[in-house]
């Protein structure tokens, strides 16, 4: 009986580690990925309230799944955040304005078949080394941290 729970146990883990590493290879290298203990809805509110205390705007948020609904199509729930410091961003863009495709920065949190829900941003290093932001490495451990804290937060319990 005991080896039968250990075994469903280590089974239920396995696949739970599974589970993550394809929604984490599915992104690539260029996402970091995180699991979120709540609905994607209270993601976002938690996200949001995490950028207001770090004196953050946020510049909009998109509901993919009501935009699907729209247009009579069904889509689990999938929203995106959209914030940044303008004068970070500004100063991005006065060395390389293309960077502007990818800023402000965004957080996607959505739910997948099984009810789970992620959050997923582009890893800042990668952004910077795809525009050729110079001397990028400092800045995009900064912007990674800031990112991390975020999520964290928002995802933890």
């Amino acid at each position: 009986m005991k080896q039968t729970i250990i075994r469903n146990a280590l089974l239920l883990w396995c696949l739970l580690l599974f589970g993550f590493a394809a929604q984490t290879a599915a992104a690539g290298d260029r996402m970091v990925i995180k699991p979120s203990h709540h609905s994607v809805r209270v993601t976002i509110e938690r996200l949001q309230a995490e950028l207001k205390k770090e004196n953050i705007p946020v510049f909009a948020t998109i509901d993919h799944a009501a935009n699907a609904k729209s247009v009579g199509m069904s889509l689990r729930p999938t929203e995106v955040i959209i914030f940044g410091k303008p004068r970070l961003g500004t100063t991005l863009m006065q060395e390389t304005q293309t960077i502007g495709i990818d800023l402000p920065l965004r957080v996607l949190v959505w739910e997948d078949e099984r009810g789970r829900v992620w959050m997923g941003y582009t890893d800042p290093k990668v952004m910077l080394h795809w525009h050729f932001i110079k001397d990028h490495d400092a800045l995009a451990a900064k912007m990674r941290a800031l990112l991390d804290r975020l999520t964290n937060e928002a995802g933890s319990l």
